[in-house]
C-alpha cells in the first residue's frame, strides 16, 4: 500500500514537478527514492503530516537560500545550490574542468611521489 510520502510525491509528479524543496522533515524516503522524485529537506520525520498548497509561482527563502520561479537548482544528499543565470551554457566545460583537476590531485595524492610540500604547490597554485 502506498504510504504518505510516495502519495505526496506522486500528486507532485503528476502536476510536473520533480522534487521537492522544504525547510520541514519528509518521510517515506526509501519508497520514494525509486520514484526519482527529489527530495531537499531539514530531515527526516515518522510522524503523518498534513499541507496545504498555499502559493505557487512565488519567490520563497528556504534554510537561507532564496528561490524564485525559474531558477535553476542542483541538490544531492550533500545540500542544495542556485546555479547563477549568466554562463549557464558553461556549466558541462567548467565541471568537466573540477573532475580533470580533482582526478589529477587525487592521483598524484596516491603517488608514491607524494610530499606534502608537493601537495601544498598544487593547492595554492
Amino acid at each position: 500500500s502506498a504510504h504518505g510520502g510516495e502519495v505526496m510525491a506522486t500528486i507532485f509528479q503528476r502536476l510536473g514537478g520533480i522534487g521537492l524543496v522544504s525547510d520541514c522533515s519528509v518521510r517515506d524516503i526509501a519508497e520514494v527514492r525509486p520514484m526519482k522524485f527529489h527530495y531537499f529537506a531539514t530531515g527526516k520525520v515518522a510522524s503523518h503530516g498534513t499541507f496545504r498548497i498555499v502559493r505557487v509561482q512565488t519567490p520563497i527563502t528556504v534554510c537561507g537560500l532564496q528561490i524564485a520561479p525559474g531558477d535553476l537548482l542542483h541538490g544531492d544528499e550533500n545540500g542544495l545550490i542556485k546555479v547563477p543565470g549568466e554562463d549557464r551554457d558553461q556549466l558541462p566545460r567548467l565541471t568537466d574542468e573540477v573532475r580533470h583537476a580533482e582526478a589529477a590531485l587525487l592521483e598524484y595524492v596516491n603517488s608514491d611521489g607524494f610530499t606534502v610540500e608537493g601537495l601544498g604547490k598544487r593547492l595554492t597554485h
